[in-house]
């Protein structure tokens, strides 16, 4: 819980130029006191632009993917994630990493530093390729007490993307 409280305010007019002085200072400053917390985030990429003809934009990671904030319990419940970027990548015809600053809300530091690795993959499109697969339904988080009952069992799916990464899906 905040707790809020009132301070008399005490000016040092020695501290300033001969010849200033202070008018209408404040009497009394309010300050809300709350209990400062931490916890982790996940960190958000943000990417503009299209790379040149005949390229596609593949995986975009951060590193580190996640971070600690730290602020009063308040803010940080307010937090659901941070962003990096925006990175624009128009005209790229390769990957590339870049270092961000991580844009932190009022009141909300983190924990290490706001600074982390962006790194966008700039693929050729014949590295890529499409896949047409079968998979089997499985579900979670099926409240205690009920039970499910799934059809069709499997369903058929599409997936694009890296030609070698595609090669590796069972």
């Amino acid at each position: 819980a905040a707790e809020r409280m009132s301070y008399p305010v005490t000016l040092d007019e020695r501290l300033l130029p001969e010849g200033v002085s202070f008018v209408e200072p404040p009497q009394f400053l309010r300050i809300k006191l709350e209990r400062s917390v931490q916890r982790f985030v996940f960190i958000r990429p943000i990417v503009s632009g299209s790379p040149d003809t005949g390229f596609r934009r593949g995986r975009v990671t951060v590193q580190p993917d996640r971070v600690v904030i730290r602020g009063a319990e308040e803010k940080i419940r307010a937090v659901r994630e941070l962003t990096a970027g925006p990175i624009d990548i128009s005209g790229a015809q390769a990957t590339f990493t870049r270092p961000f600053f991580l844009k932190e809300p009022p009141g909300v530091d983190v924990v290490g530093g706001p600074e982390v690795q962006l790194t966008v993959q700039v693929l050729r499109q014949e590295e890529e390729a499409d896949r047409q697969m079968e998979t089997a339904l499985s579900l979670r988080n099926v409240p205690a007490g009920l039970t499910a009952v799934v059809s069709p069992l499997s369903v058929r799916i599409l997936v694009q993307g890296e030609l070698e990464a595609i090669g590796d899906l069972e």
